[in-house]
This record gives structure tokens, C-alpha cells and sequence, in this order.
């Protein structure tokens, strides 16, 4: 597949240039390969980030269409009160949705100060040191990212629902005026 306009110049505003190109992108990329190289280790836990991956992927179309459908609602000539709501409950949500945004990063605190040669020889008894901090890091960030999903969960069906209770109040006082 021939490369688009676009990639073409993304590649070039981004991607390395220079003598050391090579390996700046080497080095760039080291991170996505570390775990990788150790599939007994990590292999669980990149299947549970795409899990989180996918549900957060999910949750941000919902917030997303919370935002407008509140945006929308300001277009309506309506009370102050319900104004100041629906613009409360954007803010909200927008902040809802850049802490999504954090489950969708890859990179984790930790991930960089992985010793790979120091795991390799390690790896067959899975009781070294490097081991067990691999392990350790693995755990922090599935464990953080399993929380933050939840809360952002939670704080987006509640925001939900006081969208609800907004949009009625828009419609009351439609029906009502």
C-alpha cells in the first residue's frame, strides 16, 4: 500500500532525523520491546492492557457524547440553573476524559529502568531480583490502571445521570412554557 500525503509528512515533522536517527528510533521504541521479550513474564499483562484499552476506548465515545449532548443542551434558551448544569457537567466530563486518556498510554513509571539482559539470565528460576521488579512494576500499573478505570467508570454513570435528570429538567420546562 503506497504511503499517503499525510504520513509522508507526519513521518518527517516526527520521526528522527540526523546521524543518529537510528538509533534515537531504536531507543524510541526499546520500551514496547522489553516486555515483549519476556512473553512468560509480560504476556498477561499486555493482554489486560488491551482489555482496559478497549473498555476505556469504549467509555471516551460515551463521554464524548455526554460532552455534546450537554453542549447542545446550552443552545437551548432555558433557565440559568439548568445552563450552569449542563456547563458544570461538560467540565466534568471533560475531565473524566482526560483521566480515560491516561489508560490508554502505554508507558508506565518503571517500565524504562527494566535491565532486559539482567531478566534473560534471571528469567529460567523467575526469583532474580530483576525478575521480581518487572513483576512488581507490572502489578503497580495493572493495578492503577484497573482503579483508574473503575473510578472513571463510576464518575461517568453518575455524570450520566445527572445528564438525564438535566435533559428532563430542559423538557419540563419546554412542556411548561
Amino acid at each position: 500500500m503506497k504511503e499517503t500525503h499525510i504520513d509522508s509528512f507526519l513521518k518527517k515533522a516526527i520521526v528522527p532525523k540526523g546521524k543518529n536517527r537510528h538509533e534515537e528510533i531504536k531507543n524510541d521504541i526499546s520500551g514496547h520491546l522489553i516486555g515483549r521479550r519476556f512473553p512468560s513474564i509480560s504476556k498477561d499483562y499486555y493482554d489486560i492492557f488491551g482489555v482496559i484499552d478497549g473498555k476505556a476506548s469504549t467509555l471516551l465515545t460515551h463521554i464524548s457524547i455526554m460532552i455534546a449532548t450537554n453542549a447542545v443542551l446550552l443552545s437551548v434558551n432555558s433557565a440559568n440553573i439548568l445552563d450552569i448544569t449542563s456547563i458544570t457537567l461538560v467540565l466534568c466530563f471533560m475531565i473524566i476524559a482526560l483521566l480515560t486518556l491516561r489508560l490508554l498510554r502505554f508507558w508506565a513509571e518503571g517500565f524504562d529502568n527494566v535491565d532486559p539482559n539482567e531478566i534473560a539470565s534471571e528469567e529460567s528460576e523467575k526469583k532474580g531480583a530483576h525478575v521480581e521488579y518487572m513483576v512488581r512494576i507490572y502489578n503497580e500499573e495493572t493495578c492503577y490502571r484497573d482503579r483508574l478505570y473503575k473510578f472513571c467508570l463510576n464518575a461517568t454513570t453518575i455524570l450520566t445521570l445527572l445528564s438525564l435528570l438535566s435533559v428532563a429538567g430542559y423538557m419540563i420546562e419546554r412542556v411548561i412554557s
